[in-house]
């Protein structure tokens, strides 16, 4: 059954990137595009694909593998099939951070980055 989920999930991890490169507010040829950012070229498909899609393609992939690795290692780490963060108060936690920068004022050379920082 496995040799048979992932290729198919591999193909539909393709067909979403190039739907992702392919479509948004600017009309632009995907191919076209890709080929000019690869060569260096200043087109307005160049710029957009190879500087505003692409990145945002590919960040989107990097953090959904992040999301399921770590689901699945805490799911291992537990033997239990539906853990989750806030089994052992990961969540909570990370609330309880925020909370803190809000009502002490810790960290405040960071700024607007604080909540989120205290969170981590």
């Amino acid at each position: 059954m496995a040799r048979l989920i992932t290729p198919l999930l591999g193909g539909l991890l393709l067909i979403a990137a190039l739907l992702s490169l392919s479509l948004g507010s600017t009309s632009v040829n995907m191919a076209g595009g890709l080929l000019d950012w690869l060569r260096g070229a200043d087109t307005l498909e160049a710029i957009v694909i190879g500087d505003i899609r692409l990145p945002r393609t590919l960040l989107a992939i990097c953090v959904g593998a992040a999301l399921g690795l770590s689901g699945a290692a805490l799911q291992g780490l537990l033997r239990n099939p539906l853990a989750d963060p806030g089994l052992i108060g990961a969540s909570q936690g990370a609330a309880l951070g925020a909370a803190a920068v809000f009502y002490f004022g810790l960290l405040s050379f960071a700024g607007e980055m604080a909540p989120a920082l205290a969170g981590l």
